[in-house]
């Protein structure tokens, strides 16, 4: 079996966005799925100074890794991944 590293672009956001990215990150890892996570910070003040809703450095993660969750969508990144090992095999 190979065991391959899915790389995952995590938007935390603000308010409770990193308490809960931080505790989802731990559950999905607790899961034994091997994830690359790539935080990519995006808040009201990050926007506002790029003047972007997406600024440059979110686009360039997700041009990385083709996957992406917000801390409050973590749940299903794990449909998202099952559905790439289909396609991916490996």
């Amino acid at each position: 079996m190979v065991n391959v590293s899915h790389p995952v672009t995590l938007i935390p956001g603000d308010g409770i966005g990193p308490e809960v990215a931080d505790a989802a990150v731990r559950a999905v890892n607790a899961t034994g799925v091997s994830i690359d996570w790539q935080r990519a910070d995006l808040n009201a003040s990050i926007i506002s100074k790029s003047g972007q809703v997406l600024p440059p450095h979110i686009i360039e993660s997700l041009e990385r890794t083709w996957l992406s969750r917000k801390a409050d969508q973590l749940p299903l990144l794990v449909r998202q991944l099952n559905q790439r090992c289909r396609y991916y095999p490996g």
